[in-house]
């Protein structure tokens, strides 16, 4: 049988010993859900986005050592090719696939910028934009149900943060000023609800002291595009930036983890419901994380997978959750150190890109019973 493809490679900021790991010989066969590495080789990325295009393709762009690099996988064939690269090097930004399956870059942690790229997959071209009011980082961005892109709050050029808002029309391709944020805020999250409004919550907020640092918050606060204002939302259990939010099915928001500006880890997950506007009771995750990603899977249930935190194998693991029945499946290891992106394919895997990419599988036939085979590589 042909040997599973190793698809990690080395770089100064992760030092993994992939050349030294061992192949494994399979010699017996079993069904279940777990991870297996993506076909080809893939370079370590951080703090790049991943987006699903409409043809169910997914493009990589950014992030560190990779600030102008741009790929593609292929889910049908499992393959990767490389696209053209980015014309502005970009890490922590966001990429916010628009409704003519345009995808729109905004930001750079490097230095915040106003600049913003377009990537045109049919073409695999990119193309300039109409520039932000301001230069960003740490932004949110967001579709909105009628095709224009909501950015909220991050950075400035100063470091400080911000409560402007923009949202990008790209029919028309022009930035309009939106309202106000209640607080001033960056690093936070944003999930659209089902009603087509926008609920961020946490992040950084300004010091309460002029020499102080920023603080993790609890405000949260929604936007509705229809009056195009801010209201406040029910606090969040607890202050918190890095955290995840995932929209159920069911319509409620599922938040997971995150960390105060101390770095201590949230272990907890809660739902809000927008129409009682309230978070339930919280549930103890089996370890906190942050940093991480929570994916919805077609059944309903939510794969956490990797990130930060106080447990040593965090960032190798994977909790599944099922929110109906408040139960956790049995953890999961991941094949490589995972703070990266996890992007759910149209055949219900989910594509998971940090130190190398692998797949996690719900039918996955591995192989239990091992013999280890020597080393490859010098």
């Amino acid at each position: 049988m042909d040997h599973p493809p190793i698809s990690l490679l080395c770089t100064r900021r992760a030092k993994l010993l992939s050349a030294a790991l061992p192949f494994l010989l399979a010699t017996s066969v079993a069904h279940a859900q777990g991870w297996v590495w993506s076909e080809g080789v893939v370079t370590v990325h951080q703090f790049h986005t991943a987006t699903l295009l409409g043809d169910g393709d997914v493009l990589i762009a950014g992030g560190l050592d990779h600030l102008t690099d741009a790929v593609l996988y292929h889910p049908d064939s499992q393959t990767w090719t490389n696209a053209h690269s980015m014309p502005v090097s970009r890490s922590q930004h966001t990429a916010t696939l628009l409704a003519d399956g345009r995808v729109l870059f905004v930001g750079n942690c490097l230095q915040a910028t106003d600049a913003v790229d377009l990537y045109d997959p049919v073409s695999d071209t990119w193309s300039s934009a109409a520039p932000m009011g301001q230069a960003r980082c740490h932004q949110t961005a967001t579709r909105l149900a009628d095709g224009r892109v909501l950015v909220v709050g991050g950075n400035a050029q100063s470091g400080a943060g911000m409560t402007s808002t923009e949202i990008y029309d790209p029919v028309a391709d022009q930035w309009a000023p939106g309202p106000s944020l209640l607080v001033d805020r960056t690093s936070s999250t944003a999930c659209e609800l089902q009603d087509g409004r926008v609920l961020v919550g946490g992040g950084l907020v300004p010091p309460a002291q002029p020499q102080g640092n920023p603080t993790a918050t609890v405000a949260a606060e929604i936007y509705d595009p229809v009056t195009n204002q801010w209201s406040a939302a029910a606090n969040l259990p607890e202050p918190s930036l890095r955290m995840a939010m995932t929209l159920l099915d069911d319509g409620r928001v599922m938040l997971s983890g995150g960390r105060n500006e101390f770095n201590q880890t949230s272990g907890i997950v809660t739902f809000y419901d927008a129409t009682a506007n309230a978070w339930t009771t919280p549930v103890n995750m089996p370890f906190g994380r942050y940093g991480h990603t929570a994916t919805l899977l077609g059944d309903g249930r939510v794969l956490l997978a990797g990130g930060d935190g106080p447990a040593f194998d965090t960032g190798w693991s994977a909790d599944v959750f099922t929110p109906s029945t408040l139960q956790w499946a049995p953890r999961n290891a991941m094949l490589a150190q995972f703070q990266g992106t996890a992007t759910r394919l149209p055949n219900g895997e989910v594509l998971a890109v940090g130190l190398g990419a692998e797949r996690y599988v719900d039918d996955l036939v591995f192989f239990a019973g091992f013999e280890e085979l020597p080393p490859f590589g010098p």
